[in-house]
């Protein structure tokens, strides 16, 4: 069941709509999942989005089993970072998150060093092993740099391969998805907790 709502006030008219149309028992008695959508256009304010899933959050421990899960829609790493302290019960709860896509579409690119995105250079890689960071560097930094400096879908040759800009781009969305991964799963518990939120 998707749940719709820009504001606490907006969600629970919405989830009051939804309860009502629903056979008396049916939250108490049914196999389902709730999931909070709308909230991308939310991004830049990260304390809306909390108060959001609060209040979802709320509702559910009022209406639906302790582990009827909750997903969040387009809710990015930076508000699931600030969320241990909404996180009560067991309840599990679970988010999408495309921000390494969108980042390697801005030309930017995860650079371990610094511990987060800058602008894209060809000439000066992350330090990296990572497959894509393998293809990136074969490639050569003039190469890339005659690619991404030349109309967007126009190719370049490399040992008689078709090379695209969407082909780097694919490159440094891959090499963002192999940090993004591994920062998730050294920070999470060793065990996984009641309540742990996942990644999907």
């Amino acid at each position: 069941l998707v749940v719709h709502g820009r504001f606490p006030v907006e969600i629970r008219r919405y989830l009051c709509r939804l309860k009502n149309r629903l056979p008396t028992t049916w939250l108490r008695s049914n196999e389902y999942g709730i999931a909070l959508g709308s909230q991308v256009p939310l991004a830049s304010s990260p304390s809306t989005v909390v108060a959001n899933i609060r209040e979802v959050l709320s509702w559910m421990d009022s209406n639906c089993p302790e582990l009827t899960p909750l997903h969040l829609f387009g809710v990015g790493d930076g508000i699931v970072s600030n969320m241990d302290h909404v996180q009560r019960s067991s309840r599990p709860i679970s988010y999408d998150n495309s921000t390494y896509v969108q980042n390697a579409f801005r030309l930017r690119i995860y650079d371990p060093s610094i511990a987060t995105y800058r602008a894209f250079e060809p000439n000066r890689l992350p330090k990296c092993d990572c497959a894509a960071c393998e293809s990136l560097t074969g490639l050569g930094s003039s190469f890339l740099l005659d690619l991404m400096s030349a109309p967007a879908y126009k190719p370049r040759f490399r040992s008689g391969e078709r090379v695209n800009r969407s082909d780097v781009l694919a490159s440094v969305a891959l090499h963002n998805l192999y940090h993004w991964r591994h920062r998730v799963s050294h920070s999470r518990p060793a065990t996984r907790r009641a309540g742990a939120i996942v990644p999907t």
